[in-house]
């Protein structure tokens, strides 16, 4: 949840698919999350309100997400499929 703003505005507006490691460990959760993107009652600011609220609830590094964040993170994946976790960490890093 400390990581890059720009990765976790990626994976809930396009979502995330394929095995992922938990903390580290060889441990792995393999199934889908869509993306809120194609939600037409989720404006920009709703899911930056949204990300704002989890972000500051589950991590030690606040930060609060505005629209315009939002609305680049869009036009970032413009096919807006989903991201693997390989994807993930090509564009955004670890």
């Amino acid at each position: 949840m400390a990581g890059s703003t720009d990765r976790l505005a990626a994976i809930v507006l396009h979502g995330l698919e394929g095995p992922l490691r938990t903390k580290g460990t060889d441990d792995s959760f393999n199934a889908a999350m869509p993306g809120l993107a194609a939600n037409r009652d989720l404006q920009d600011q709703d899911i930056a309100a949204i990300l704002t609220y989890v972000r500051n609830a589950f991590s030690l590094v606040p930060h609060n997400f505005e629209a315009e964040q939002i609305k680049k993170m869009r036009t970032r994946n413009p096919s807006g499929g989903v991201y693997t976790l390989q994807q993930l960490e090509k564009e955004f890093g670890k």
